[in-house]
């Protein structure tokens, strides 16, 4: 898609010389006038004075180009579009040629969109349940050999002042590679049928224009749970960015959803915390952010444009004896599935995933961890988003919730360098393959009657 856009911008005829009073005061580093006009109250929107011009280029391409550092900084706190390829085909950020310029178009030093502090909320962990090996002896087990694998401390029984043998939350015991499939039959039905409703709400409208059902309800930027939780969550952000919705919902298409996601207005924190909270707290469960992966599932035929097959990196810190969850997956028979509770971002491009992991260096007792995720089937829950990111130079590509993984394999004590710190890193690969389980139209069917028939009887 990125290629499409620069075979468009290229093939444009363009004006030379042909451009508004803004640009050329940007060209010329004029940055009084700049400012009188980015706030006069009666000014023109943002995207009107970075747009395209005739001659084939925007504000911020010029700006950049000629080293205009104060102008270029100011023009991105208004929010102007990075995304716009002039006649050359470029992004703005790609006329960056000095350091000081370059840091002015990356992601704020203070992200972890690329990195993980622990992975206890955000993974879920599908380990087989271990055997009981002693069945005989009447005395409770106050003892455990398993290494504490959350993130709390060690807790104890306060009765008997034992270590507690209960199981971190995050994991989820199955007894046979069946349940696994079983989940993955949920999901995928809960999709079809989420694609089903908006096709026949839009075709037949008629059927929820009623005093007491309105389609308009649906609507995410509408949504109450949704609009709570961004209220909530963003504070002063949280009115442009429900208008950053509002737009995205006039443009009837999954890119701009996409680029709010990407976007540095915390939203996507916010979000991935949402999805990884407890669901048995009310202000915080998952459910108010439900109806944005809904927009997602909806969207499924837009998405599946978008695949990814390859390699894709993302860092982690984690706890050293959280290391044995892998391992258990990567040995267990039956096998050990590894699942993703929130959007999940990675990079093509392992660079990108290092500069991450070098900002947040492991603690005593915590590991540098490289995930390597290895996708080999088309899906439109994994896909690229680099072309609609304000940050194409990251390469980014997008994990939905409900993904499943299995551990390929894990190597400790690998070195890599960071090109852009010149820095080395010795870190444990985990290699996560994309586990796809193929579910038939008539599987899905069959489950929803079983689904429903159950239900009215229960």
């Amino acid at each position: 898609m990125c290629e499409a856009q620069v075979r468009k911008a290229m093939n444009t005829r363009y004006i030379d010389g042909d451009a508004s009073d803004f640009y050329f005061y940007c060209s010329n580093g004029d940055i009084d006038q700049v400012r009188r006009i980015l706030e006069a109250p009666d000014r023109q929107s943002i995207d009107e004075l970075v747009k395209l011009e005739r001659n084939g280029d925007t504000a911020l391409h010029i700006a950049t180009e000629k080293g205009h550092v104060e102008i270029v900084k100011i023009l991105l706190e208004h929010r102007c579009s990075r995304r716009i390829r002039n006649r050359t085909g470029k992004v703005a950020s790609a006329l960056a040629t000095t350091p000081v310029m370059q840091k002015l178009f990356m992601r704020s030093e203070a992200s972890d969109r690329f990195h993980e502090s622990g992975t206890s909320r955000t993974m879920a962990h599908y380990l087989p349940k271990e055997k009981k090996t002693d069945t005989t002896s009447n005395e409770p087990n106050t003892t455990s050999n398993e290494p504490n694998t959350s993130n709390e401390p060690n807790t104890t029984n306060k009765e008997t002042n034992a270590p507690s043998n209960e199981k971190p939350q995050f994991i989820q015991e199955f007894e046979t590679e069946e349940e696994v499939y079983e989940y993955s039959l949920n999901h995928q039905t809960t999709a079809m049928w989420l694609r089903f409703y908006n096709w026949f709400s839009r075709t037949f409208p008629c059927f929820f224009q009623r005093e007491n059902l309105n389609l308009d309800s649906f609507a995410l930027h509408k949504n109450n749970d949704f609009q709570y939780f961004l209220q909530k969550k963003l504070g002063e952000n949280y009115k442009e960015t429900l208008k950053e919705f509002d737009k995205a919902q006039q443009s009837n298409s999954i890119e701009a959803l996409l680029t709010i996601y990407s976007g540095e207005n915390g939203f996507y924190g916010s979000l991935n915390r949402q999805l990884a909270s407890s669901s048995a707290e009310a202000d915080t469960s998952p459910h108010l952010c439900d109806r944005f992966i809904i927009e997602f599932h909806i969207r499924g035929d837009e998405l599946k444009k978008r695949f990814f097959i390859g390699t894709a990196y993302r860092g982690a810190t984690i706890e050293l004896s959280d290391l044995s969850l892998y391992e258990k997956a990567y040995k267990n028979e039956p096998r050990g599935v590894i699942g993703f509770k929130a959007f999940t971002s990675t990079s093509e491009n392992e660079q990108v995933a290092l500069r991450f992991i070098i900002k947040n260096p492991p603690k005593d007792h915590e590991i540098g961890v490289l995930f390597v995720i290895e996708t080999n089937v088309k899906s439109s829950t994994i896909i690229g988003i680099s072309d609609v990111s304000d940050y194409q130079d990251e390469k980014e590509i997008l994990f939905m919730p409900g993904n499943l993984f299995v551990v390929k394999n894990i190597v400790k004590d690998v070195v890599h360098t960071s090109k852009e710190y010149q820095k080395s890193l010795t870190l444990t690969e985990i290699h996560l393959e994309y586990l796809h389980i193929p579910v038939s139209l008539w599987k899905k069917l069959t489950h929803t009657y079983k689904s429903a028939v159950e239900n009215t009887f229960t």
